[in-house]
Parts: C-alpha cells; structure tokens; sequence
C-alpha cells in the first residue's frame, strides 16, 4: 500500500508482509489509512471503488473456467484533493498503472467494464480512481498449457473475496457517517465534508 498525504507531501508505504500480519481490526483501520490524505479521509472514493467492484464481481461471475490463485486487486485514486475550496493545493503523482498482458491467452475474457483510468477527465462526482486485477502468475483455466483440470464454474474463492471486499468498503462508510453524526469537533465535521453517496 502506498498513499499520498497531503499534509506533508510524502507517501505513508506498506509492502505485504505488513498486510500478512493484520487481523480483522488492522485491515479495516489500514482501510481507513488508505482512504486518508493527510487531512480528511476521502469517503467520496468509495461509492466510485464500490461500483467498480461490483461490475468486476458481475463479469468473473459469467466466466466458467478461469481460476485466479494469488492474484490481487490493485485499487487506485487521484492524490488530488477534490474540494475546491480547500485551501491546500497538492501536485500530481504518477502512478503506473498495471496491465492485462501477463492474462492467460484462451478463451476469451472480457475487458472489464467500467474502468475509469487516473488520467481520464472525471466530474468531481466521479472522483478519478482505477481498480484493476493484477498478478497472474498463477491464473489458469481449462486447457491453459494442456491444464486438464476441469474447473466447473466461475471463480467462488475469488468471488467470495471481492464480496468481502466490498461490504468492508460499505461498513467503512457506514461507521463514518455514524462517527460524523455522533461526533460533533471541528475535524469530525471536516470529514465529513465529502460526498458519501
């Protein structure tokens, strides 16, 4: 993981082997950290990242024989604050971005829909975030280099991971609403400046 902050103009950096350690508390509280830029956590990415997860979930539902064993998913966003009236400007980064070239060459997998790249113009509705699946070392499917193995249907282990991945994005912003209503100091109103939708 790897987030921008504003505040100080630096990169907060976590490589797996964090990732590994954490429990069910540590990956919502990194979730939170991943959402925060230093000055408010950015709720407004979230229904954005949501609405990619849910169209990557529909289409790997379609497919029948792919398995993707230690792939990962690779969430991005703009490091540019979104408010135009914060006071704080902060410069571009440039975040490469990943690609399907490593993706086993067979039966035809369709181009995830929906996918918004960082450098596409997007309203302030639609803040600029990427969410791409990556590492496909592993990945196979039916017939990839003579695999004989019959997978029958789509991926579930996968699709059981997205699905969990999404309803913590939805609780995160939940307990944020929450936290902004109950809370009533200056810097939980500020958090709650952007747009949860």
């Amino acid at each position: 993981m790897q987030v921008y902050r504003v505040n100080t103009g630096k990169y907060i950096c976590h490589n797996k082997y964090y990732g590994r350690r954490l429990d069910v508390d540590g990956v919502r509280d990194t979730l939170r950290q991943f959402l925060f830029d230093g000055y408010r956590h950015r709720w407004e990415l979230v229904a954005p990242i949501v609405e990619r997860l849910r169209k990557l979930l529909a289409m790997l539902s379609k497919q029948s024989t792919f398995r993707f064993y230690s792939s990962s998913l690779l969430i991005m966003y703009s490091a540019i604050c979104s408010r135009k009236s914060s006071a704080v400007s902060s410069g571009t980064t440039a975040v490469p971005s990943a690609t399907n070239d490593n993706l086993p060459a067979g039966p035809a997998l369709p181009a995830f829909v929906g996918r918004a790249s960082l450098h596409e113009p997007t309203s302030s509705l639609h803040p600029p975030i990427d969410v791409r699946m990556i590492d496909f070392a592993h990945a196979t499917h039916y017939g990839f280099l003579q695999d004989k193995t019959a997978h029958v249907g789509p991926d579930h282990g996968y699709l059981f991971g997205l699905k969990n991945l999404i309803q913590l994005f939805e609780s995160e912003v939940h307990s944020a609403e929450t936290s902004c209503k109950d809370n009533v100091t200056p810097m939980a109103t500020d958090d709650c400046s952007g747009a949860v939708v």
